[in-house]
């Protein structure tokens, strides 16, 4: 049973709260000020001008970008060979707004001690991140910790802690929002196939539910059970996931 979470709010980013996202001693921080309300209309009418892709697992929703979860039982050849198109993808979007992912780190640089850089594979150069989701269904309620598929195989298996952070730049009038689980998962065991988190699991467990506000980032850990609540309209969100490779260098990939 997981200690009880020392706050039950939305906090502001700071070197305290990021540390106690990362153990697990709130449910999620926050940076309510991240972008303008004329730069996320910007952001979501580029992001809706393109051509999104179906995701291949879960409940239906669409994507823009390369999420690495597609390729967790293939070889990394494939995911790796398509971060170029997706970073020319992002190019096109953050060319009619502004660029999600450096203003992100700028935040982590300048508000917090951690260090903060792209991912990279030795002998195959950036992971791509700043995955852009479209869904109005909802999300299956799931863990992301990568060392689960990725452990021995990919440089980010190395990491002790995953956080994600998410940008809102559209959110639906009802419904669409994020509930977090206290129950941290930290499984040893590789197992490359996706499967939805056993919710008879959370009896009695704690939970925190958030609403995405437009214009706002939260960070929290995604090795708490998770999930997004059906919507009457899209939300549309942009970020990656977060790394702790040692006590204050993190990492960035979608």
């Amino acid at each position: 049973m997981s200690s009880r979470w020392a706050s039950k709010e939305l906090i502001k980013l700071s070197s305290e709260s990021l540390q106690a996202i990362i153990d697990n001693k709130i449910p999620a921080v926050m940076i309510d000020d991240f972008a303008t309300t004329e730069e996320s209309v910007q952001l979501s009418t580029a992001i809706l001008s393109m051509k999104a892709k179906q995701y291949e697992f879960g409940r239906p929703g669409f994507y823009l970008g390369n999420p690495l979860s597609h390729y967790r039982d293939r070889p990394k050849e494939e995911y790796f060979s398509q971060v170029s198109a997706a970073e020319q993808e992002r190019t096109q979007v953050i060319n009619q707004a502004f660029d999600p992912i450096v203003r992100f780190m700028r935040h982590i640089n300048h508000d917090t001690d951690f260090s903060i850089s792209i991912a990279e594979e030795p002998g195959f150069g950036p992971y791509f991140a700043g995955i852009v989701r479209i869904i109005s269904g909802g999300s299956d309620l799931h863990v992301d910790y990568a060392p689960t598929f990725a452990k021995g195989n990919l440089s980010i298996g190395d990491i002790s802690t995953q956080l994600a952070w998410n940008l809102y730049v559209s959110s639906p009038s009802q419904g669409g929002e994020t509930v977090i689980y206290n129950q941290p998962f930290k499984s040893t065991v590789v197992d490359k196939t996706y499967k939805p988190y056993d919710s008879s699991l959370l009896t009695d467990c704690e939970s925190f539910t958030f609403r995405s506000q437009v214009g706002s980032v939260v960070i929290f850990n995604t090795s708490n059970p998770h999930i997004v609540l059906p919507a009457n309209g899209n939300r549309i969100a942009t970020g990656s996931f977060i790394g702790l490779l040692n006590e204050k260098n993190l990492i960035l990939w979608s």
